[in-house]
């Protein structure tokens, strides 16, 4: 019986504490400005974990948008740089990384040229 509980609480502890982990995907960043000073601290919707399968995805809409990246599956220096150079572009406010945002402008704009050819 002392066994039982034992086992339940753990259960109980990993469940809640991965609850607890998984719940909110959001982490702040120190903008920079365009002349190289820090700005503001936001508070981003950064996509943790992504597949080599997403990631090459991603890299073939890079692709289609005219940026040269190897799609290879993975998120190195220069797709890294890639993605800040998109969101740039699109005027995000805070450009790191790849954000939610950032697949659906993907997306979106892949999706436009595709129906344009």
């Amino acid at each position: 019986m002392k066994n039982y509980f034992t086992l339940l609480f753990i259960l109980c502890f990993v469940f809640f504490a991965n609850a607890q982990s998984s719940s909110s995907d959001m982490t702040f960043v120190k903008c920079v400005k365009a002349d190289g000073t820090f700005g503001e601290t936001l508070k981003i919707d950064k996509v943790w974990n992504t597949s080599k399968r997403k990631i090459i995805k991603v890299q073939r809409q890079l692709n289609i948008l005219g940026y040269q990246v190897r799609e290879d599956g993975m998120y190195d220096d220069h797709t890294g740089k890639q993605i800040e150079l998109f969101n740039k572009k699109n005027n995000l406010k805070c450009y790191y990384g790849l954000r939610k945002i950032t697949l659906k402008l993907l997306r979106r704009q892949c999706r436009s040229i595709m129906k344009n050819k």
